[in-house]
C-alpha cells in the first residue's frame, strides 16, 4: 500500500478544472465553504474513478474477458497477474485518496449556520460530501485490501507523510457507519447542472443505502434489513413490471408456441439519464472533457452501423449463463414449447451483425455500456450504475435469508414483495412470519401493490410456476438459506452483470461462508483451457489475491 503524498492533494478550486495538472494545497484556496459550487469539483474528481470501478469490479469476476492481446493492463487484472507500474487501473490510488481528501476539505469547513444558502442546503452539502467519502473508501479497501484512515483534510506534505497505520476493512466499516448515522434522513441536493442530468439528485450517494451494504458487509443482517427497507418505503421504491421483458405465446394446448415477438422493455433501465430506476448514478460528464473507455462499441452517427472499438466482451460462461436460464410463461401446457433464455440478455449483451439473435458468437458485446454511454449522443454525459433498485432488492434479499427466512428471500425472486405475498401461507410459511411484523419485513403498504419478482424481469411469469423456480427440501434450515444464497448470487450476475458488483459480491459471499473455493471455483469457470481454470483457481484459493497489491 503506497503512503499517500502531495501527489493526491488538490484544491477545491482545482477541483473544477478536470485537465489540470497542477497541485494546490487546500488552503491556497479561497473557496467559499457554503457554496453548493463546491460539489462539482468533488464530482469531476469523482470521473476519475469511474473506470477503475468497472473494471475491478468486474474483469475479476466470471462475466466479463478482455478481447485476446489488445491491452496488457486489461489481461493482468483479468488473470490476476503481476500488476506493471504505469497499470491505469492499479495504480491510481491517488485518485481515491484526492476525493476523500476535498470532501474532508468540505465537511471542515461547510458552515450549517450560514442562512445565505439556507441551513438545510448546507446539510445536504455536508450529507453528500460524507456519501461520497464512504463510497470512496468502500471502493479503495474492497480492491487494494487497506486504506489509510483520514477524518480531517491534509493540508500540506507534512501532513501527508506522516506515518499513519493502515486499516482493513474490519475497522474501517464500523467508522464509516457512525459517520453517516447522523445524515441518513438529509435529502439529496440538487446541485445544478452536470453533463445534461437532469436529475441531479442521483448524483450524490444515497446514505440509507450506503448503510445497509456497510451493514451487510459486517454482517450485521437486521440493521442492513432495515436500512433497505426504509429506503423503499421512502421513495417508493419497487421492482417495476414497467422493466419487464416477455415472450408472446399465441395458440393453445398442443398449438401453442411461441411467436417470436419479444418486449424488451428491461434494457429501457439503461436509456436515458433519469431512469426511474437508478438511485445513483457515476456521472462521466463529456462537458468536463472525461471519456470513459469502458463502452465496447459505438454507433455512427453517419451510417448507423456498430463499429468494434474498444476491448470487454461477455464471457462465453456468461453468455451460456442467459441462455441456460429457464423462461416461464404462465399459460404453459405444451411440452414441446421452447422456454429457455433470460430475456434480460437483450440490453445485457448483444450482437452487433444482427437484431437478435440466440446465438454465442465473436459478435456478442457489452450492450449494456453501449446503452448507458451512447443512447443520448456521444457529445452527452456517460453514466455508470453504482446503485438502483434491483440491486436494492437482492441485497435486501441478501440479508433477510442470513436472518433465517429463505422463503422471504425467494419471494423477492419469485413473487414481488408486497400485501398478498405476506398473506401467502403457499409462498411465505408461518415460521417466517413474525407477530408483530417488524418494521424490515412490513411491505403491506399500498405502494408495493405492483411489486414483482426481480426474475420476473427477464424470466417471464415465473409466480405461478411450482415446478423450477422453488426451494426444494434441504436437510437442515442452514441448508434452505445457503440454496437460496446460490440463487441471489445467480440472480446478481443476471440482473446487476457489468455494473461494477461482481467481484465484490461473490468475496461477500466467500468470506461470510469462510470458503476461499467459493469464490475460486465461480471465478475459475470462467477460463476454457483448463491449466488456466487450474492455475486461476489455486491463485484465488489464497485470499490475499483477492486484492490488488
Amino acid at each position: 500500500m503506497l503512503l499517500p503524498s502531495s501527489c493526491f492533494l488538490s484544491s477545491c478550486e482545482d477541483m473544477l478544472e478536470v485537465d489540470s495538472k497542477s497541485v494546490l494545497f487546500v488552503d491556497d484556496n479561497k473557496m467559499n465553504a457554503d457554496s453548493l459550487y463546491s460539489m462539482f469539483g468533488i464530482l469531476s474528481q469523482l470521473q476519475n474513478l469511474a473506470d477503475s470501478y468497472v473494471i475491478l469490479g468486474e474483469l475479476r469476476g466470471d462475466l466479463l474477458k478482455p478481447a485476446t492481446g489488445v491491452n496488457k493492463y486489461l489481461d493482468e487484472i483479468y488473470y490476476f497477474g503481476d500488476y506493471s507500474d504505469d497499470n491505469p487501473y492499479t495504480t491510481n490510488q491517488a485518485d481515491y485518496y484526492a476525493v476523500i481528501n476535498n470532501c474532508n476539505y468540505v465537511i471542515e469547513n461547510v458552515d450549517t449556520t450560514n442562512q445565505n444558502g439556507g441551513v438545510e442546503d448546507m446539510y445536504k452539502v455536508l450529507a453528500a460530501a460524507k456519501g461520497i467519502k464512504a463510497w470512496t473508501y468502500m471502493q479503495l479497501v474492497l480492491n487494494f485490501g487497506e486504506v489509510y484512515y483520514f477524518d480531517k483534510p491534509v493540508l500540506s506534505i507534512g501532513e501527508a507523510n506522516k506515518e499513519k497505520k493502515a486499516i482493513g476493512k474490519e475497522e474501517l466499516f464500523p467508522i464509516l457507519i457512525e459517520e453517516l448515522l447522523p445524515f441518513k434522513k438529509i435529502e439529496p441536493i440538487y446541485p445544478g447542472s452536470f453533463g445534461g442530468f437532469c436529475r441531479t439528485e442521483l448524483l450524490t450517494f444515497s446514505i440509507p443505502f450506503l448503510l445497509g451494504d456497510l451493514y451487510l458487509w459486517t454482517d450485521n443482517y437486521l440493521a442492513a434489513a432495515n436500512e433497505y427497507r426504509d429506503l423503499m418505503y421512502g421513495n417508493n421504491y419497487i421492482v417495476s413490471a414497467n422493466f419487464r421483458s416477455t415472450r408472446e405465446a399465441v395458440g393453445t394446448g398442443s398449438t401453442m408456441e411461441f411467436s417470436g415477438v419479444l418486449s424488451t422493455r428491461w434494457s429501457n433501465i439503461f436509456d436515458g439519464k433519469s431512469s426511474a430506476e437508478m438511485i445513483t448514478l457515476l456521472a462521466v460528464s463529456n462537458e468536463f472533457e472525461y471519456n470513459t473507455s469502458i463502452d465496447s462499441m459505438f454507433l455512427s452517427a453517419n451510417t448507423a452501423t456498430y463499429e468494434l472499438t474498444q476491448t470487454l466482451l461477455p464471457t462465453n460462461l456468461a453468455i451460456e449463463k442467459f441462455d441456460s436460464a429457464f423462461y416461464f410463461h404462465a399459460y404453459y401446457t405444451n411440452g414441446s414449447l421452447t422456454t429457455h433464455g433470460d430475456l434480460r440478455k437483450y440490453g445485457t449483451f448483444y450482437s452487433y451483425n444482427s437484431t437478435i439473435t440466440d446465438e454465442l458468437t465473436e459478435n456478442h458485446f457489452v450492450y449494456k455500456y453501449y446503452s448507458m454511454n451512447y443512447n443520448n449522443g456521444a457529445t452527452q454525459a456517460n453514466v455508470i450504475v453504482p446503485y438502483r433498485i434491483g440491486l436494492l432488492y437482492l441485497h435486501y434479499a441478501e440479508a433477510i435469508n442470513r436472518l433465517g427466512k429463505p422463503n422471504l428471500a425467494m419471494a423477492v425472486l419469485k413473487n414481488g414483495l408486497k400485501k398478498t405475498t405476506l398473506a401467502n401461507r403457499t409462498i411465505i410459511p408461518a415460521n417466517e412470519i413474525e407477530d408483530p411484523l417488524p418494521n424490515y419485513m412490513d411491505f403491506k403498504d399500498s405502494r408495493f401493490d405492483n411489486n414483482i419478482g426481480i426474475r420476473a424481469r427477464g424470466l417471464g411469469h415465473l409466480e405461478s410456476d411450482t415446478t423450477f423456480y422453488i426451494i426444494n427440501p434441504q436437510p437442515t434450515s442452514m441448508d434452505s438459506v445457503l440454496f437460496v444464497e446460490n440463487l441471489i448470487q445467480e440472480e446478481l450476475a443476471l440482473e446487476t452483470a457489468y455494473e461494477g458488483n461482481r467481484f465484490q459480491d461473490l468475496v461477500r459471499l466467500a468470506i461470510r461462508r469462510n470458503d476461499n473455493s467459493y469464490l475460486a471455483n465461480i471465478v475459475a469457470s470462467k477460463f476454457e483451457d483448463q491449466g488456466t481454470k487450474v492455475a486461476i483457481r489455486q491463485k484465488l484459493m489464497d485470499r490475499s489475491n483477492w486484492y490488488v497489491k
